[in-house]
């Protein structure tokens, strides 16, 4: 098969334009081919960085959050261990925790020294006063009031609740105190022979006479064995407190680094 030669493109008329029928004369060259629009080019993706851990971990929380009925590793230590906000009180300084901004002192070893010296100088003067004054009390009978014998009974009983207040300062003082009287009233109440005749031996003045008598039986009947129980009771009472405080106050310094540190 001869292929015929080619025919060139007829030359276009005066006004420029290509006789209808030209164009299919031949066949089509790269002059009259229909072009083709060329595929839009894609640029090529950013390459991408991995997130930092702490993004990926913070992502991973949001997303297992998201999701119903799943529960991540760390939620239990998270809601075991909830972080405090800001402003609100700790249990360090609620009030009343920690009353005051420093701890009293604890009492030494020569003030308990000194408490007992005052506490076995006080218990004689307070028997004293209570015996004398009831047996003033007594001797007048149901005359005229005594008022010398009052004013020793008042003087006595405050001055024993003196001693059962300077537990404060020491807890050997009412201790002293206490237990001296109740074992003088103890031993006067089960042997009054020899309690009355002891007292007798070296005090039996005159018009005093009468008055000591009615004191020997204010004595002898349980009046000073009941003071020193009650001093005594007092002074027992004040020393397990403190020690209570003292045991409250280390265990809210253990637990509670935030207060006030003991002296």
């Amino acid at each position: 098969m001869v292929r015929g030669a080619p025919v060139p493109p007829p030359e276009p008329g005066p006004s420029g334009s290509v006789p209808a029928g030209a164009a299919t004369a031949g066949p089509p060259t790269a002059s009259t081919a229909p072009v083709t629009p060329l595929a839009p080019v894609t640029p090529p993706a950013p390459a991408t960085t991995p997130a930092p851990a702490a993004d990926r971990s913070a992502a991973e929380r949001d997303a297992t959050a998201s999701t119903p009925g799943s529960r991540a590793p760390w939620a239990a230590d998270d809601d075991a261990t909830p972080l405090p906000v800001m402003g609100t009180p700790t249990r360090a300084t609620e009030p009343g925790l920690f009353p005051d901004p420093d701890p009293p002192r604890s009492a030494s070893v020569g003030r308990h020294v000194l408490g007992v010296l005052l506490g076995l100088v006080l218990a004689p003067v307070v028997a004293g006063l209570l015996v004398v004054g009831q047996g003033r009390v007594l001797a007048v009978g149901i005359g005229a009031p005594d008022v010398l014998g009052i004013a020793c009974l008042a003087a006595g009983a405050l001055l024993a609740a003196a001693v059962v207040g300077l537990a404060t300062w020491s807890a050997a003082v009412p201790v002293a105190a206490g237990l001296l009287l109740a074992v003088a009233g103890g031993f006067a109440l089960v042997a009054p022979g020899i309690a009355r005749t002891e007292v007798l031996g070296w005090w039996s003045w005159g018009t005093w006479r009468p008055t000591v008598l009615e004191s020997l039986v204010s004595a002898t009947s349980g009046t000073v064995l009941v003071a020193g129980l009650l001093v005594l009771v007092g002074g027992l009472t004040a020393a397990a407190t403190r020690r209570r405080g003292y045991r409250l106050g280390v265990f809210r310094e253990r637990h509670h680094p935030g207060g006030p540190v003991r002296r």
